[in-house]
């Protein structure tokens, strides 16, 4: 498969906490990605069934009205092919984020170098869903 030019990768970050959505809002700018923002799960389904046509989905697990895992499950009924990268502060909760489809679980506070390089692994892949792709930034 062939790469995705940075200005077609889209992102979609799903995080109730501002800074953290300042913080990925501004990386995407600053790496020439598309991105979109919503403070919760609803919002966020809401983005996908206007315009379902992102490469990636950051998301995080503890946010109002809708949990991260209880999100991607209803993402991957409808968009299979869409690639996760899933955050949390909570390191146990990582493997329930991989069972649950993620091709990647981040504990915060991450290193912004490894979600640079874990995401134009994506983006250079071509691998929507990155099946196989999964771990920890701890590993």
């Amino acid at each position: 498969m062939s790469s995705i030019g940075a200005g077609e990768f889209k992102i979609l970050i799903v995080d109730d906490d501002p800074l953290i959505r300042d913080f990925l809002g501004a990386f995407c700018e600053v790496n020439g990605y598309r991105a979109k923002i919503a403070s919760n799960g609803h919002d966020a389904l809401s983005l996908l069934q206007e315009d379902g046509n992102y490469s990636l989905v950051i998301v995080d697990f503890l946010m109002p009205n809708m949990h991260g895992i209880e999100f991607m499950r209803q993402v991957r009924e409808k968009w299979k092919t869409i690639s996760i990268i899933a955050m949390s502060a909570w390191e146990d909760i990582g493997q329930s984020f991989i069972k649950a489809g993620a091709c990647l679980f981040l504990e915060k506070p991450f290193d912004p170098y490894v979600l640079e390089k874990e995401i134009e692994a994506i983006r250079n892949e071509g691998i929507p869903s990155c099946p196989g792709h999964a771990h920890n930034d701890n590993d």
